[in-house]
């Protein structure tokens, strides 16, 4: 029953302006990705028979018509695996198995690339890599000292802004996609789950 469990809503609610959908986590027992529309109607269980699991961080491809995102068997971060869908639940297809974690993905507007966070075998810190929307050609962009996490292109499909931890807090940065340029936003407190906006 409901009063059994403590409900959390997470305030990072990725509303997709081309489709009209946001993506809401549900923290009900488990985290179940649910599409609602844009004004709170019409919401819909995409995952419903992946009962075992967690699926969260959902971002549209560029074209609108999939979602991906991550998927997490128990309470194990390395489990954590990047899977793609069809908007309407349908044609489910894993692009990441390993056993080391795979999360925060952020597509490329422009060429449909995914940035996420991962790590080497017998590393312990988590880095920012790239692939191709199938999966393939995965490799490391930047590899600094600390972990580095959430990252998110710009507009334009050239800039990448992420969050780097410095010893006692994580600061902003920038970088270009081959990890040049590298220039770091802030430097005080914590900065988290940063995005790009568009000025217009």
């Amino acid at each position: 029953m409901l009063r059994n469990y403590f409900i959390t809503f997470v305030l990072l609610i990725i509303l997709v302006i081309t489709s009209g959908w946001l993506f809401l986590p549900s923290y009900v027992d488990q985290k179940v990705k649910q599409a609602v529309n844009a004004d709170g109607t019409g919401q819909k269980n995409l995952t419903p028979t992946r009962r075992l699991t967690e699926e969260w961080n959902p971002a549209f491809s560029v074209d609108g018509d999939r979602i991906i995102f991550v998927v997490r068997r128990g309470n194990d971060d390395k489990t954590d695996e990047i899977f793609v869908m069809n908007k309407d639940g349908n044609g489910l297809k894993q692009l990441t198995n390993n056993l080391l974690v795979d999360w925060y993905p952020s597509i490329n507007p422009k060429t449909g690339r995914i940035i996420f966070v991962s790590r080497e075998p017998n590393e312990t810190t988590d880095d920012i890599y790239v692939m191709e929307e199938n999966g393939t050609n995965r490799g490391r962009i930047i590899s600094l000292r600390g972990n580095d996490a959430d990252p998110a292109w710009d507009a334009t499909g050239e800039k990448i802004i992420f969050i780097r931890e410095n010893e006692t807090n994580y600061d902003l940065y920038m970088m270009n996609e081959d990890a040049s340029d590298l220039t770091i936003m802030t430097t005080d407190k914590d900065e988290l789950s940063p995005i790009f906006m568009s000025a217009n």
